[in-house]
This record gives C-alpha cells, sequence and structure tokens, in this order.
C-alpha cells in the first residue's frame, strides 16, 4: 500500500466494496438475481406499482438500462407490467408473488451482510460511520460540469511510494 492518505480511502473503499460485491452476488446469484434487481424489489417493496421512469430515477440509471433489467425480471417471474388506468402511455411496475418470496430473502440477505460488516462494532462506532460515510457521499456529489479532475502529476509527487 502507498503512504498517501489520497490514495488509501480510495483502496478501502474499493476493497470493501469489491469484498461486500463479491459475498452478496453469490447469495444473489443462487436465488437468480442479477445486479440491480434486488434494488427494483426492495423499491416495490416500499411502493410497489411505480412507473418505469419512478424506478429509473430511483436507481439513477438510463431509461434503456432499466428497462433491459425489468424485462430480464418479467422472464423470471419477479414482477410485471401493467399500463396505467387512467394514463396508457405510463407502464406500472407490480411485483409478484415470487418477487415478494425473493425480496423477503434480500432483506434478510442485507440484514446478515449489515451484521457481518459490523462486528465488534460499538452502536456508537455504528453511528459514527453511518454519519461519516453520509457525509462523505454528500462531499463527493459534484455537479459534472464543475468537476476539475485532479492533476496527477501533482498528486504523484506529494505521494511517497
Amino acid at each position: 500500500m502507498h503512504d498517501c492518505k489520497n490514495e488509501g480511502i480510495h483502496e478501502l473503499f474499493h476493497m470493501l466494496a469489491r469484498s461486500y460485491f463479491i459475498r452478496s452476488h453469490n447469495v444473489l446469484s443462487k436465488l437468480g438475481l442479477y445486479p440491480g434487481q434486488p434494488h427494483v424489489l426492495l423499491s416495490l417493496m416500499e411502493k410497489d406499482g411505480q412507473s418505469q421512469t419512478e424506478l429509473a430515477n430511483d436507481r439513477k440509471v438510463k431509461a434503456s438500462t432499466n428497462t433491459v433489467t425489468l424485462n430480464r425480471m418479467v422472464k423470471a417471474g419477479l414482477i410485471e407490467k401493467k399500463k396505467d388506468e387512467f394514463d396508457q402511455r405510463i407502464t406500472r411496475i407490480y411485483m409478484t408473488a415470487k418477487g415478494r418470496d425473493v425480496v423477503k430473502e434480500v432483506v434478510e440477505l442485507k440484514k446478515q451482510l449489515d451484521e457481518l460488516c459490523f462486528l465488534e462494532f460499538s452502536e456508537e462506532e455504528k453511528t459514527t460511520l453511518r454519519e461519516l460515510l453520509k457525509k462523505m457521499s454528500e462531499n463527493i456529489k459534484i455537479d459534472p460540469h464543475e468537476f476539475q479532475p485532479p492533476d496527477m502529476h501533482d498528486l504523484r509527487k506529494n505521494c511517497r511510494h
């Protein structure tokens, strides 16, 4: 590991995200789920009958990406699409009985992963970490038009390798 604080946080996030993804993906693939699908089910669990646009906005993905995910979920019997009864231009998405069963397992998986991630953490440490991560998430939300990438040459000369 390099002795550079700027690189250190990146490496830590990468290691955590990769480990979390691998562990969750192994379980989710056994449920027949692909990346992105658990989020759709969890969103529908909160509010069934959302429009395709609402789901795409909630997931922060393009409409075309959302359509591919939803079509795959229809084929798997997890959701069904229905035209809005008042506006036929809108397609609403509903969980099927199978989708409701699977989302229960997704919720349990999330609970288990949280317990694993916070193993040996005090309640105060859990709260502090959540607050810090929320703060970092807000800090990093930058208008892409305002973002100026750092000069990598300057970053390298400030780090000891």
